[in-house]
C-alpha cells in the first residue's frame, strides 16, 4: 500500500472514530435530529444504527485482511 493511501486510511479511521464518539455522546435533542435526518433518507435504525455503521467501517479499515475473508477471497498469508 502506498504511503499516500496509508495516510488516507489513517485519516479516515480517525474521522470515523471522532464521529462515532460524537454521536455516541450527543444530547437527546441531537439524537432526535439525527433520527429525523436518517428517516428522511429511508434509514429507520436510529442513531444507534449510525454509530454501529461508523464503528463497523472503522473496523474494516483497521482489519483489511478480514474483508477478503468475508468475501471468500483467499489471502497470500
Amino acid at each position: 500500500m502506498s504511503s499516500r493511501r496509508a495516510q488516507h486510511n489513517q485519516d479516515l479511521e480517525q474521522l470515523l472514530e471522532i464521529c462515532e464518539q460524537f454521536f455516541g455522546h450527543t444530547s437527546p435533542a441531537t439524537c432526535r435530529e439525527i433520527d429525523m435526518l436518517l428517516r428522511a433518507h429511508g434509514i429507520y435504525g436510529g442513531p444507534g444504527w449510525l454509530i454501529d455503521m461508523l464503528a463497523f467501517a472503522r473496523y474494516r479499515l483497521q482489519h483489511p485482511h478480514l474483508n477478503d475473508l468475508d468475501l471468500g477471497i483467499p489471502t497470500d498469508d
